[in-house]
């Protein structure tokens, strides 16, 4: 009988134990992971020129379903991306936002912040930060027109980091204006449509045989030297400082001038040391008649000195 109870009493110990465990089991809270933002590949930055545009993709996950995602882009207002739609749960949400440099950025860090927010109160949101450095960009000026010698409603003579255009009367006597010049454009029998800087003797000679006042840098000509682009230079590709130097190729010293310009010719240039020896590109758009016509010309320029 002994033997009886105590097995009796065994199984009843057992059962109460497993009672209790059981009760400690079912009173724990369930804890839920914690909400993630994770972007493509693992990589949270990357670099940028002004005017690109950066495509950032990733998830958000949260077990207790993805409540809403949110942007901050820098110092922008926080922006709403995704809100959860009324009696609908989902776990995750796929971001793929397109980021829009300014034009106008300066370089340096811009930072991304996307956050998660949970549809569990109980979860705080979780941030995550997408870093994009921005480079140094380059000027680009659109169908810059340049008249030739004899044009008497456009001038000759350009300044490549203004964007301006001056006529003799601009030059004449007024050194300082003199000195922003980084082309002189003419055209002559032979060679026709010539882009030189304004040290170039040709252009002076050519000046003094169509026109009857005098040549009118007295004071300051620039130094700006041309060489023809490498072999398959893209002109639309050149975003940065950088691709407009590699177009200067390292062969050669360079020329005062470059003649007989045609519709899509590009040229590599160098400014004078004294304007910060910057580099840059241009290429050919249009041209129009002789002396009295004018060119066309799209100017790619770095924005800092060299």
């Amino acid at each position: 009988m002994k033997k009886l109870n105590s097995i009796y009493y065994s199984i009843m110990l057992f059962a109460g134990l497993t009672f209790i465990v059981s009760s400690c089991s079912d009173d724990e809270p369930v804890v839920l992971s914690t909400p993630t933002i994770t972007f493509a590949s693992g990589i949270s930055s990357t670099t940028a020129f002004p005017g690109d545009t950066v495509n950032i993709q990733g998830v958000a996950m949260a077990e207790a379903g993805v409540n809403a995602v949110r942007i901050t882009i820098g110092s922008q207002p926080e922006q709403e991306i995704f809100t959860r739609p009324s009696g609908v749960s989902q776990t995750e949400y796929l971001i793929n936002e397109n980021i829009v440099i300014d034009n106008s950025s300066n370089p340096g860090d811009l930072f991304v912040e996307f956050t998660v927010v949970s549809d569990d109160v109980d979860q705080l949101p979780v941030t995550e930060i997408f870093t994009i450095t921005v480079e140094e960009g380059i000027d680009e000026f659109v169908a810059v027109l340049i008249g030739g010698f004899n044009n008497n409603s456009l001038g000759s003579s350009y300044d490549t980091q203004a964007d301006s255009v001056f006529t003799a009367g601009n030059l004449r006597n007024m050194g300082m204006n003199q000195s922003r010049i980084d082309f002189v454009y003419y055209f002559a029998d032979i060679p026709q449509r010539t882009i030189a800087s304004p040290d170039n003797n040709e252009a002076e000679i050519t000046w003094n045989e169509q026109n009857t006042l005098s040549w009118p840098f007295e004071t300051n000509e620039n130094s700006t030297r041309f060489k023809a682009t490498p072999n398959g230079f893209d002109f639309e590709a050149a975003t940065s400082p950088q691709d407009l130097a590699n177009a200067f190729s390292e062969v050669g010293t360079g020329e005062s001038r470059v003649t007989d310009l045609s519709i899509g010719q590009t040229v590599a240039f160098q400014l004078d040391a004294g304007r910060g020896s910057r580099f840059g590109v241009f290429e050919v758009i249009n041209v129009e008649g002789n002396s009295s016509g004018a060119i066309t010309i799209d100017v790619k320029i770095q924005l800092s000195n060299n």
